[in-house]
């Protein structure tokens, strides 16, 4: 599993951000929720880009409504998906719901020592650059490459990293 996968992962199985008890259907039986990310061309900054596509793909997902249906005497009973107006749904069709939502902000340092913004990928490979996450208040680090020191930088780093995700947000919202 690469780095990005691994992250991504266990960003977004964080109990904070996401409860899994909502993939519960009817009695033991569940969901299994699979989120594939592919990115078709790469710049840069790709863990920005497929945590923000992760978290609008899971807060636009909705768990279809089920019946209970049969697969035949010997294969036992099984649930399908309920058709418009099922009136013997066992689980209602339900949007799925991130306890928080995590905002990555990833800066770049270029020679001179100025801090960039959502680097591309020369960007990246320049110098030092660091990968914060926003979530529940608290910024988190999830990748310093370069040598990067990221509690030498916050200081300087965390005005932009704030406006940036107000702005993140509000496209959120909208």
């Amino acid at each position: 599993m690469s780095f990005l996968s691994k992250t991504l992962t266990e960003v977004l199985n964080l109990p904070s951000v996401f409860d899994p008890k909502q993939l519960l259907c009817h009695g033991d039986v569940s969901w299994v929720l699979h989120v594939h990310i592919v990115c078709l061309n790469y710049d840069g900054n790709a863990f920005d880009l497929c945590l923000l596509a992760a978290i609008a793909a899971l807060e636009d997902a909705e768990l279809p409504a089920l019946v209970k249906g049969t697969l035949g005497p010997e294969a036992g009973e099984r649930l399908a998906i309920a058709p418009a107006n099922a009136e013997d749904v066992v689980s209602e069709a339900r949007r799925l719901v991130l306890l928080a939502r995590p905002l990555p902000v990833t800066f770049a340092r270029m020679p001179g020592g100025q801090w960039v913004l959502d680097p591309c990928a020369v960007e990246e490979s320049l110098g030092a650059s660091v990968s914060l996450c926003f979530l529940e208040g608290r910024w988190l680090v999830f990748h310093q490459g370069g040598g990067a020191d990221a509690n030498r930088f916050l200081e300087e780093l965390m005005p932009v990293a704030r406006t940036s995700t107000e702005k993140l947000t509000k496209l959120f919202e909208n």
